[in-house]
């Protein structure tokens, strides 16, 4: 049996993973001396070969989960090998084979290598395939919630939406964040002021909030917010590309929204989380297109005086404001 556990979401792939292998070992084998794990990055073929092709220790069934092989390995002998052994399904029948893979887009493989990697992720689709997307809002919330409880916690509602909109889809940092706020209110009911107190936004909310000053041409807000940052010890560059980064959403946003795109499908296309989006949709309509691209030339250019020149870097974001709001 092949079965191939994928997606974006590793938490939940890393769960799955580990539910089918408690699985095996309670049925099969109890002293998990059948169960092995090969990690693709480091994998060569003759190792894969042997481990498919060995037989069980003292009980008949085995469990081989390989990790990564189509994301992480670069070894075309090997990746044509699991290929060939796939398709023919020349292994002990009593084998079980997981292939286990994260999100498999952060890289472009080499030619030869791509055709290789899509034709062995084509043959592994039509096995027992399993994908485990990143969670949309409202599934999130329901996840969210299932977890609190299962570990005998409670939270009020506006809690639950602060949380969601602070962590978004990363269920590592949940599940972390789950666990503190647990044990922190020990029984009682987690209040949204717990929330606010103990856990950290994945996002930068001040870009946001500076964002919506420029939009709304409030000169005096949005100096004041810079010069915070920079007072409380921000670095001018980390700043800036913060900057940079929302205005590139904002320019793809206003294009999209121009289309009659849905906010669904910017959040799936753009692959930025539903919050962002959410932030982003209505500062968006308070640009036009040629404002944008303007004020992201303007932030360009501080880049580069930021890197080349001694001009004070307050001077350089307070010129590109008073250009916007004037």
């Amino acid at each position: 049996m092949i079965i191939f556990i994928h997606g974006e979401d590793t938490y939940r792939t890393q769960q799955r993973v580990t539910q089918l292998k408690e699985a095996f070992i309670k049925k099969y084998s109890h002293s998990g001396l059948n169960v092995v794990t090969l990690d693709g990055e480091d994998l060569t073929l003759s190792d894969f070969r042997n481990k498919c092709f060995s037989a069980g220790l003292l009980e008949k069934k085995r469990l081989i989960i390989i990790k990564n092989v189509v994301s992480q390995s670069s070894d075309k002998e090997l990746l044509q090998g699991v290929l060939e052994l796939i398709e023919s399904k020349k292994f002990p029948k009593d084998n079980i084979l997981i292939f286990w893979e994260g999100s498999l887009n952060e890289e472009k493989p080499k030619k030869g290598e791509a055709s290789l990697k899509g034709a062995l992720l084509k043959t592994l689709a039509k096995e027992r395939a399993e994908r485990f997307e990143l969670l949309s809002i409202d599934e999130l919330k329901k996840w969210t919630l299932k977890e609190i409880k299962e570990r005998r916690g409670k939270i009020e509602s506006g809690a639950l939406e602060e949380l969601v909109s602070k962590v978004g889809q990363d269920l590592w940092q949940m599940n972390n964040e789950i666990e503190k706020l647990v044990n922190y209110c020990s029984g009682r009911q987690i209040a949204r002021q717990d929330v606010v107190a103990f856990v950290q936004s994945k996002f930068d909310e001040n870009i946001f909030h500076l964002t919506d000053a420029l939009g709304q041409r409030q000169k005096k807000q949005a100096l004041k917010l810079i010069h915070d940052q920079l007072a409380s010890g921000a670095e001018p560059l980390l700043l800036l590309s913060k900057f940079i980064w929302q205005f590139r959403n904002l320019i793809q946003i206003k294009e999209m929204i121009r289309q009659g795109r849905t906010s669904a499908e910017i959040t799936k296309e753009l692959k930025l989380h539903p919050f962002v989006v959410q932030k982003t949709v209505p500062q968006a309509n308070r640009f036009s297109e040629e404002e944008l691209k303007e004020i992201y030339s303007g932030l360009l250019e501080i880049d580069f005086k930021l890197k080349n020149s001694d001009t004070a870097p307050a001077l350089l974001f307070d010129l590109l404001v008073m250009k916007v709001c004037d």
